[in-house]
C-alpha cells in the first residue's frame, strides 16, 4: 500500500491514512479471535520456530465452547478437561492478551499451579508482545505482569501457594491453569475466581464504512460488529488429578448444569499430532487385567494404527495403563478414573465396552429403580431398563417432596413399569407410603429397597464369604449384567458414576462399597446415577420367570403384577436373568 499515492489521491495525512487502517484492523481483530490470532499473535512451536498462532483442533473445541456461552449467556465461565499439551493455555493466553491491548480499562490474570508453569504462561505472553507487528505500549514490565497504560490494562500472571491471591482485585479475565493441581484450591476458588467482574458483554457495531471510503475499507464488510463492552471471562483449565478435589467436584456439577460453568472436554485424539510412524499390529489381549486390549479400544474409539502406535509408546514410558488414561484421557471417565483402578469395583473398561455396545430395545419387563435425594447437593436420580438395555437415566435437583411423589407417579402412568424399585433411604420411604396411599396400582408396582439391609446371600449362606448388603449385592449383579453383554447410555456422567466406588473389605473377606460418605471425604459425588441403575436389579422375580410373550402385551392391556407373572411360562429359551 502506498501510502504517499492515496494520501496526495484522498487529500488526507499519511497518519490519518494509517490511523485509519489501524482503526479498521482494530475492529477487524476484535470481531475475530481466530483472524487476530493470524495476524497479530506469534508462537513458538514445538520445533522451536516462531509462527503465526492458527488454531488447531484441540483449540478449536475450545473456541467453540466459548462462543456457544457467548451466544447464550454473554459471558464466558468454561471449566476444561484435557490431556497433555493440547494448545488449551496457548489459546487461552492468546485469548486474554486480545482483550488487554484491544479493549479499555481489562485486567488479566493468570493463575498457575506452580512456579515453573507460572514463568512459562508469562514468557508465551511476553513472546505474543514482542513479535506483534504493532506492539501497544508497555507500561509497567517486569516477570510477572505486563502495563497497558494507553488502554488503562494490564495482564499479570500469579501462582498458586498456600495463601489465596487475588482477593481485592477487579478481574475482567481469569485463568486458572492446571486449576486441578492448585495448592489450598477451595481457597483460590473463593478468593481468586470470585475477583472476577460479573459483566455481561454488550453486542454492537464495532466499525462502519466511511462515506468516501480508502481502498482497503471499501473492500471491508459495510459494518463490522462485536462486543462494544466485553464479557468477563473465567477459564478453568487442567490435566486430571483423578477422581477428587476442589476441581474434580466443581466439574462433575458443571457436566450436570448445576451452577454457571460449563464444562468441556478435549480427547487426546484431538491433537493431530499425537500419532507416530511405523508398523502397529494390534494385541488381541489385554496387557492388564481389567483393561481393554488394543483391538477392542481402536475398534471402540475408531482411531488408526498411527494413533494406537503413539498410545502404545506412551504407555510404555508411562508405565501403565492407568497413567496413559489420567495424562491422556478420551473421555471424561478416564481422565476421571483413578490410575489405580485394582480397588474399582467396576473397571472402566467394563464400563466402556457397555456404552460403546447399540442394540434395540429387548422385549422385556420394564424395570425403573430410584435414587430419592433431598434438598442436599445430591441428584434424585431415576433410571429405567430392558432386560439387557439400560435406556436411560434421569436426574432432578432438590426436589420437595410434593414434586418427587408427582414425578414418579407420572413415570407409573406414562411409562407403565413392571416395578419401581426405591431406596427406603433420605425421604425414599415416605415418598414410597405417599405413592401407595395414592393409588392401588401405585403399591403394587413399588418395592421400597433397604441398601443397608443383609443381602440375599448373607441370609442364605451366613458363614460363606460374599456380598455383605443389599447394596453390594445389586451391583454384584449390575457388574455381572455389564460383564455379560449389558448396554447403558454413551453418556459421561453415568459412566463417571458406574466407576466411582471402591471395594471394601471386612474381616471374614464379605465386600461391600464405600459408603456415599468415605467417597464424598476422598472428593468423590455421590454416585447417584450408578445408584438408581443398581436399584433394577434389585428384583428377580420377572427375569427369574419371563420369557418373550406368544402374544405382545401393549399399554392398553397392562396387568397387575401377580397377573403378569402367571401368564408367562417358566425358564424358557429368552429368559434373562438381570
Amino acid at each position: 500500500m502506498d501510502l504517499q499515492k492515496l494520501s496526495t489521491q484522498y487529500g488526507i495525512s499519511v497518519d490519518e491514512i494509517r490511523l485509519r487502517w489501524l482503526t479498521l484492523r482494530t475492529a477487524m481483530w476484535k470481531a475475530d479471535l481466530r483472524l487476530f490470532c493470524r495476524e497479530a499473535v506469534r508462537i513458538r512451536t514445538k520445533t522451536g520456530e516462531l509462527r503465526p498462532l492458527v488454531l488447531n483442533e484441540a483449540q478449536e473445541i475450545l473456541h467453540a465452547a466459548a462462543e456457544k456461552q457467548l451466544t447464550e449467556e454473554q459471558w464466558v465461565r468454561l471449566m476444561g478437561l484435557k490431556g497433555r499439551r493440547e494448545g488449551f493455555s496457548t489459546y487461552v493466553a492468546a485469548r486474554g492478551y486480545q482483550r488487554a491491548t484491544l479493549w479499555d480499562r481489562q485486567q488479566i490474570y493468570i493463575l498457575s499451579h506452580e512456579m515453573s508453569s507460572s514463568d512459562a504462561l508469562f514468557g508465551m505472553v511476553d513472546l505474543m508482545q514482542e513479535q506483534h507487528p504493532f506492539p501497544p505500549q508497555v507500561g509497567a514490565d517486569n516477570a510477572k505482569e505486563l502495563g497497558f497504560p494507553k488502554r488503562g490494562s494490564s495482564y499479570a500472571v500469579a501462582t498458586a501457594g498456600q495463601k489465596a491471591g487475588g482477593r481485592g482485585r477487579s478481574i475482567s479475565f481469569f485463568h486458572g491453569s492446571e486449576a486441578a493441581w492448585w495448592t489450598n484450591a477451595p481457597d483460590h476458588f473463593a478468593a481468586s475466581v470470585q475477583a472476577v467482574d460479573e459483566v455481561k458483554g454488550r453486542w454492537g457495531v464495532l466499525w462502519r464504512r466511511p462515506p468516501m471510503p480508502l481502498p482497503f475499507e471499501a473492500s471491508a464488510p459495510e459494518v463490522i460488529e462485536g462486543w462494544v463492552i466485553p464479557p468477563s471471562e473465567v477459564w478453568l483449565e487442567t490435566t486430571s488429578a483423578g477422581p477428587t478435589g476442589e476441581y474434580h467436584k466443581r466439574y462433575t456439577d458443571a457436566l450436570k448444569g448445576i451452577g454457571r460453568y460449563r464444562a468441556v472436554f478435549v480427547p487426546w485424539t484431538a491433537e493431530s499430532e499425537y500419532s507416530a510412524e511405523g508398523e502397529f499390529t494390534p494385541n488381541a489381549e489385554p496387557d492388564e487385567e481389567g483393561e481393554l486390549s488394543e483391538a477392542e479400544y481402536q475398534r471402540l474409539h475408531g482411531l488408526s494404527d498411527a494413533q494406537m502406535l503413539w498410545r502404545r509408546e506412551k504407555i510404555h514410558e508411562l508405565g501403565s495403563h492407568g497413567r496413559f488414561r489420567q495424562e491422556y484421557p478420551i473421555d471424561v471417565t478416564e481422565a476421571f478414573a483413578a490410575a489405580d483402578t485394582a480397588d474399582a469395583f467396576i473397571k472402566p473398561a467394563l464400563v466402556l465396552r457397555a456404552r460403546k455396545r447399540k442394540m434395540d430395545t429387548p422385549d422385556a419387563p420394564l424395570i425403573v429403580g430410584v435414587d430419592p435425594a433431598g434438598a442436599g447437593g445430591d441428584r434424585f436420580s431415576v433410571s429405567w431398563r430392558r432386560g439387557a438395555k439400560a435406556l436411560k437415566t434421569e436426574y432432578r435437583h432438590k426436589l420437595e417432596h410434593d414434586e418427587a411423589v408427582a414425578w414418579l407417579a407420572s413415570i407409573i402412568d406414562e411409562d407403565r413399569p413392571n416395578r419401581m424399585c426405591i431406596d427406603r433411604g433420605s425421604m425414599g420411604q415416605n415418598i414410597i407410603s405417599s405413592l401407595r396411599a395414592q393409588n392401588k396400582r401405585y403399591a403394587e408396582v413399588i418395592k421400597g429397597i433397604d441398601f443397608g439391609a443383609k443381602s440375599k446371600a448373607k441370609s442364605a449362606n451366613p458363614n460363606r464369604a460374599g456380598p455383605w448388603n443389599k447394596r453390594a449385592e445389586i451391583y454384584g449383579r449390575m457388574r455381572d449384567w455389564l460383564a455379560e453383554g449389558g448396554s447403558i447410555p454413551d453418556d459421561d456422567d453415568l459412566a463417571s458414576d458406574l466407576s466411582a466406588p471402591k471395594i471394601k473389605y471386612r474381616a471374614n473377606n464379605d465386600w461391600l462399597l464405600e459408603s456415599k460418605t468415605d467417597m464424598k471425604n476422598r472428593g468423590v459425588r455421590s454416585p447417584d446415577l450408578a445408584d438408581s441403575l443398581a436399584l433394577t436389579f434389585a428384583v428377580e422375580e420377572f427375569f427369574d420367570e419371563w420369557e418373550k410373550p406368544k402374544v405382545a402385551q401393549s399399554y392398553a392391556s397392562w396387568q397387575a403384577v401377580d397377573e403378569f407373572r402367571d401368564d408367562f411360562a417358566v425358564g424358557g429359551e429368552n429368559a434373562w436373568m438381570g
